[in-house]
């Protein structure tokens, strides 16, 4: 049994190639691998890893170890190129996901081994064990080829000579059936052992045809040592060099004695029967020897008889049975799962064999596994049978299981802090308050990022600051750093209200010039040995309403404007960034100064709209397109420009097959002049959509509204609408289900005191065609036809929301007299779904006191 020791002193001096693309996954991986290997190259992709493999043919690798998701060529795709070079080279394949097509892909592939991230070290080891014992294995091979040699030189009669007929080598059955030893033999005439009886125009016919590259057949009667004569039936054919020079001749020799004498004969044709006998038990060993070797527990059952003929030590030791026990045991003793054996024999009717079956399983002393089998027809002994191999995956799915609950533990405490920098969002309503049209569009890349925008409104309310902030990062890390921003953004707001100083100029680019001392002390990054390094790029906009100024001071970012001619113009911030340590802390910024009018439009964003790629040729938008967006677009109302800023960013992503998001992404248009009359909105979010979220809803419902009959009507409404995005929504960067559901919620309070509840979000392709026929059905039955359906579907339950049937539809019908809904084409695969219903008083509410 290989040990440790054993394995290290073998993989010591194997040629590893490591493929991964997560820089964190590498390095950690590597400090693992580094302890089994000396000689490792790693690539961080599937491309770069062929290149790799093609170039380095002749110190060639002995192990690959790669991840399957990667950019470029993903690990399955490597392995198919890699096969059709080498299909021998052990390949141990890493992945994050736990999907049983890639299990079917990598065995179809002839994969060596298959393990989730992160490494795990008992399976890992269980792998190497396994390569090396296929060393050994060819060891056995390479003693089983000496051993035909040796074969061949103790039982066949095989002389060569040069093209004058001298010995130049001979075999030892040769020298047995002549008398002669090699020395006496090697280098003398071949014709020592030719006898006198034989005539001479035998020979002279024999080297007048040889010579020509013909092969001579015949009985020919040798000399003996010690004068005695033998039969032999020789075959002498030509040799030739790698050249395809005639260099001598190679004479085959049968001894045909036994065929003259019938004693003799009888006796040749005993040992032919045992000779032929100890061959098929060698045959025999030799397959239950490869069956010992497999690594799986492998059981062998015959099809007609429906017991076990065959059971390896591995399967012997999972089902904790012996081999006596196991053979002849009936099926339905070993296979326990529910109507195992059937089952079995069904698929393998259906499909031709079975594929990973996974089911549970207890073995011969009662413990239960959890077992992974597949199953294949095969002929074992003249006999029709099936081989079966299982794998006990059960701390696999424990390890699963612990996984899910470290996921969902993560998950709900990121959901919560997106809560919490939500909270920090300005609320929109007071874009609409100072401005006479406005957008904003806040995407975070994750459930929390590190984009952040502030707005105040500054002592006598006509003063406003607007931030657009892109902090070091996006997700976890981005979003503590926009909790910094806003901290030191608080400050500022303090110095401003209380400074006398600023009370008479308030300056963008001190603003900048203060967060960039203010992060670079806070996060010690004066010192050049900190270990951190964050920082932010922005803007900053401070704008007047009385006095019609305006001032930009940008870091790395600038503003983008149409003036009341319709030109578009571009105001560049400074090229230099904000709190990183290779920041001077005492860097003056520039401030930008306008004298706006009515009418002028501007434009915020981060870099992450800019930088994302997409496109046929998987580009980044860039500056370009986007200010061609203005341009096209600047005359419709905000609302509309928003769209449109969207769903060409859709487009170009979608380009690019599951193109992924680059970074977070903010959005920002304002209109001067004066604010157009509000809509009276009670709630409205546009993000990450969470139980969080649905709870933090209903707290701002009860609190706007009074009426407990419309305030069960309207949070009814929106949860409803709300649990349907989580369950229908894709989000807009991923060209499948993702586990970031987003959308848009909104309540408004009508003229006629009744509320008007609607959503929008991205549905797939698949989603629409299991949500249009609902809605359309709904449409065409009134009141009392749509509370007889919800009935049906709920008893019938078919269509919950777990199981995507739509039932919350007909709920939310039952609530409202009249709902509408737009399906909107992004692109082949995706829709923009827009759904709205609306609440009216009735007289018996009552209002909460």
């Amino acid at each position: 049994m290989l040990n440790i020791d054993d394995i290290i002193k073998y993989t010591k001096s194997m040629n590893l190639l490591y493929v991964e693309d997560d820089q964190d996954a590498r390095e950690s991986t590597l400090m693992i691998l580094e302890e089994f290997f000396d000689h490792i190259d790693v690539a961080e992709d599937g491309k770069i890893a062929l290149d790799m493999f093609i170039d380095n043919q002749e110190n060639k690798y002995e192990l690959i170890l790669s991840d399957i998701n990667m950019p470029h060529l993903d690990g399955l795709g490597l392995v198919k190129h890699i096969r059709q070079i080498d299909q021998f080279v052990p390949i141990i394949l890493l992945t994050a996901q736990n999907e049983t097509q890639y299990l079917l892909d990598s065995i179809e592939l002839g994969i060596d081994g298959y393990l989730h991230k992160p490494l795990n070290m008992d399976k890992f080891l269980f792998y190497l064990k396994r390569i090396t014992r296929s060393q050994e294995i060819k060891e056995i091979k390479k003693n089983e080829a000496e051993y035909l040699l040796n074969t061949i030189e103790n039982n066949v009669i095989v002389s060569k000579t040069d093209l004058k007929g001298i010995i130049i080598y001979v075999s030892k059955a040769f020298c047995k059936i002549s008398g002669y030893s090699k020395e006496e033999l090697v280098g003398k005439p071949h014709n020592i052992v030719r006898h006198p009886d034989m005539p001479s125009e035998l020979f002279g016919y024999i080297w007048s045809i040889i010579p020509q590259g013909e092969t001579w057949d015949g009985e020919v009667l040798n000399l003996h040592k010690d004068g005695s004569s033998y039969w032999v039936h020789s075959t002498i054919t030509p040799n030739y060099d790698h050249n395809g020079k005639h260099i001598g001749y190679t004479s085959i020799r049968r001894d045909i004695a036994l065929q003259k004498e019938v004693e003799i004969l009888n006796t040749s044709l005993e040992m032919k029967i045992e000779q032929r006998t100890e061959q098929i038990e060698l045959e025999k060993k030799s397959i239950e020897q490869i069956l010992s070797n497999i690594t799986i527990p492998v059981l062998i059952t015959s099809q007609a008889r429906r017991v076990v003929v065959y059971a390896n030590k591995f399967a012997q030791d999972l089902y904790e049975a012996s081999q006596d026990e196991f053979i002849e045991a009936q099926l339905d003793t070993i296979y326990t799962l529910d109507n195992g054996p059937q089952r079995i024999i069904d698929q393998i009717k259906e499909n031709g064999r079975v594929d990973s079956l996974e089911e549970k399983i207890t073995t011969h002393n009662g413990k239960e596994f959890i077992g992974l089998l597949s199953v294949a027809p095969i002929l074992y002994k003249d006999e029709e049978c099936y081989i079966g191999m299982t794998v006990d995956i059960t701390k696999q799915k424990e390890t699963e299981k612990e996984l899910i609950s470290i996921h969902k533990h993560t998950r709900d405490s990121i959901e919560y802090a997106s809560l919490i920098q939500g909270a920090l969002i300005p609320d929109n309503h007071i874009f609409r308050k100072h401005f006479k049209d406005s957008f904003v569009h806040w995407m975070p890349k994750d459930i929390v990022g590190g984009d952040i925008y502030l707005f105040e409104e500054l002592r006598d309310k006509n003063e406003l600051l607007l931030m657009f902030i892109d902090c070091t990062g996006h997700g976890v890390p981005g979003a503590f750093v926009t909790m910094l921003v806003k901290a030191i953004e608080r400050q500022i707001i303090a110095k401003i209200e209380h400074d006398k100083y600023h009370d008479i100029n308030i300056s963008p680019a001190w603003i900048l010039a203060y967060f960039n001392k203010q992060m670079k002390k806070l996060l010690k990054q004066d010192n050049p040995d900190s270990l951190s390094n964050a920082g932010f790029d922005g803007g900053v906009i401070y704008y007047n309403r009385e006095t019609q100024i305006l001032k930009f001071a940008g870091a790395e970012t600038p503003l983008f404007y149409i003036d009341t001619d319709g030109s578009l113009n571009i105001i560049k911030g400074d090229r230099y960034s904000v709190g990183y340590k290779k920041c001077d802390a005492n860097y003056k910024y520039k401030d930008n100064i306008l004298e706006v009018k009515p009418e002028m439009k501007f434009y915020c964003t981060t870099d992450g709209y800019l930088d994302q790629n997409g496109g046929s040729k998987d580009f980044p938008f860039g500056k370009k397109r986007f200010t061609q967006i203005i341009k096209e677009s600047h005359n419709s109302p905000m609302s509309e420009q928003k769209k449109v800023f969207i769903e060409k960013m859709d487009s170009y992503e979608s380009e690019i097959e599951n193109n992924d998001r680059n970074d977070d992404m903010t959005l920002i248009a304002f209109q001067i002049g004066e604010a157009a009359k509000m809509d009276n909105i009670i709630l409205e979010y546009d993000g990450v959509l969470t139980q969080g979220i649905i709870s933090h809803s209903m707290d701002i419902l009860e609190q706007n509204i009074h009426n407990i009959g419309l305030l069960g009507k309207v949070s009814t409404l929106t949860i409803e609408l709300t649990q349907n995005m989580m369950n229908y929504s894709k989000s807009h960067d991923m060209g499948c289900r993702d586990i970031r559901p987003a959308g848009h919620i909104k309540v408004i309070e009508t003229d006629s005191n009744g509320y008007k509840v609607s959503s929008k979000n991205i549905v797939s392709v698949e989603d629409k065609k299991r949500i249009e026929p609902k809605l359309l059905e709904i449409k065409s039955l009134d009141t009392a036809g749509i509370k007889k359906r919800y009935r049906e579907l709920r008893k019938s339950g078919e269509n919950t929301h777990e199981k995507g049937g739509g039932i919350g539809f007909y709920e939310i019908a039952k609530l409202t007299p009249n709902i509408e809904y737009e399906f909107k084409a992004i692109n082949d695969e995706k829709y923009y779904f827009t759904f709205f219903g609306t609440v009216e008083s009735k007289k018996r509410d009552k209002t909460i006191d």
